[in-house]
C-alpha cells in the first residue's frame, strides 16, 4: 500500500522534474531516496497508523524534491528513515 502511494507521488514528481533536466542528477538522487525509503517501509510491514503518518512525511519529501530544495529533502528523508527504523 505504501509503495503504491509513494510510487504515485514519485511519478508525479518525476514528471514535474523532467522539465528541469539540467538538475537531473540531483532530482534522480531525491527520487531514489524516496523509492529506497518506500522499500524499507514496505519490508517492515508497518501498521496502518504508521503508514498514514508516513504518507504525510513522503508528501513533504515530494514538495522538497519538486522545489529542488535538496538540503531540506535530505533532512526529510532522514526523518522518514528514523521513523521507519524506530516504528514497531
Amino acid at each position: 500500500m505504501l509503495k503504491s502511494i509513494v510510487l504515485s507521488v514519485v511519478l508525479a514528481t518525476g514528471l514535474a522534474l523532467a522539465a528541469q533536466a539540467a538538475d537531473a542528477p540531483a532530482t534522480d538522487d531525491c527520487m531514489k531516496q524516496a523509492f529506497d525509503l518506500a522499500d524499507a517501509a514496505e519490508a517492515k510491514q508497518l501498521p496502518d497508523g504508521a503508514l498514514a503518518k508516513l504518507d504525510g512525511m513522503f508528501n513533504e519529501l515530494e514538495k522538497h524534491c519538486k522545489a529542488l530544495e535538496l538540503p531540506q529533502a535530505r533532512a526529510q528523508a532522514a526523518k522518514i528513515r528514523t521513523f521507519i527504523d524506530t516504528e514497531k
